[in-house]
């Protein structure tokens, strides 16, 4: 072989050398520019996967703040509360398995739409349970103030019912089986003389179901022939005095009635004619009783 030939050999292999190196150096470039690129793509999936589950942590935090502030107001309310409470503790804890991988990336979009999805159908069950109760109040005030006025129309029925039944009681408390002796002596004979008059007996009988008979309150006024009032002293007893609730029973009218019987001694000489005794508890009239005296 002579030198021509020989640099034309050496010439190619350097040619085939230079090309292995270029290709060899292309393709080493390449595939670091593909790994960089892929690289790239990982880190702005993991700052957008990071920075999404931030968004999601955050939506879910003020999510239980605003949970929290809505507790208390009825246990109804308390119950939706506590359940959306327990739909965020499992996100919460699909989100903290969840990698960056790109479907975990979509698993926490999909998250986030459900915390929101949670958060709209709560606020609208609250919404209708504020509804529903303001439209209770509202029931309940007009049932309140209806039996306000059926209370107020109770009342007035029962005042009304108290004063008639106060009425009757006053009419029907009056004396019965009234009976008058004029009595002369100590050994309390009876009489019919004026000068021998001594004092002046007087019983009757009051209802038991009316006001019970107090011996105090008790006044006669002794109306003389010459229309006068004579002057006297009576000494009262009660017998089978009425309880104090007896005015208030009405099942008593079978019990025996409050005897009442006076012995009236008058101050002045008892003069010729007819006498009227008019008895009263306080100021109402018991009745009355006439006697006569001669000479």
């Amino acid at each position: 072989m002579n030198v021509s030939n020989t640099n034309k050999v050496i010439a190619s292999i350097i040619a085939a050398v230079m090309l292995a190196l270029l290709m060899t150096t292309f393709i080493t470039v390449n595939k670091n520019s593909q790994l960089k690129e892929k690289a790239n793509q990982e880190r702005i999936q993991s700052e957008k996967l990071l920075s999404e589950k931030l968004l999601l942590t955050k939506q879910i935090e003020d999510f239980r703040k605003e949970i929290s502030s809505l507790k208390g107001i009825n246990k109804e309310t308390d119950l939706l509360l506590e359940k959306a409470n327990r739909n965020l503790n499992e996100k919460e804890a699909t989100i903290n398995k969840l990698s960056k991988d790109a479907s975990d990336a979509k698993q926490v979009k999909a998250q986030l739409a459900d915390v929101k999805k949670i958060r709209e159908n709560l606020l609208a069950e609250l919404k209708k349970i504020n509804t529903d109760n303001t439209e209770l109040k509202a029931s309940n005030a007009e049932l309140q103030g209806k039996n306000d006025e059926l209370k107020k129309a109770y009342d007035n029925l029962l005042a009304e019912n108290n004063t008639l039944a106060h009425q009757l009681r006053e009419k029907s408390f009056t004396g019965t089986n009234f009976k008058i002796e004029v009595i002369k002596g100590k050994k309390d004979k009876l009489t019919v003389k004026a000068k021998k008059t001594d004092k002046i007996r007087i019983e009757f009988e009051v209802a038991a179901n009316t006001y019970p008979i107090d011996p105090t309150f008790i006044h006669v006024d002794l109306l003389s022939p010459e229309k006068t009032i004579s002057a006297g002293e009576t000494d009262v007893k009660v017998e089978n005095q009425a309880p104090l609730s007896a005015s208030l029973d009405k099942n008593v009218s079978n019990e025996t009635p409050q005897k009442i019987i006076i012995e009236y001694t008058p101050k002045e000489k008892m003069n010729l004619g007819s006498y009227t005794a008019i008895v009263f508890h306080k100021n109402t009239f018991l009745g009355k009783a006439q006697f006569r005296l001669m000479k």
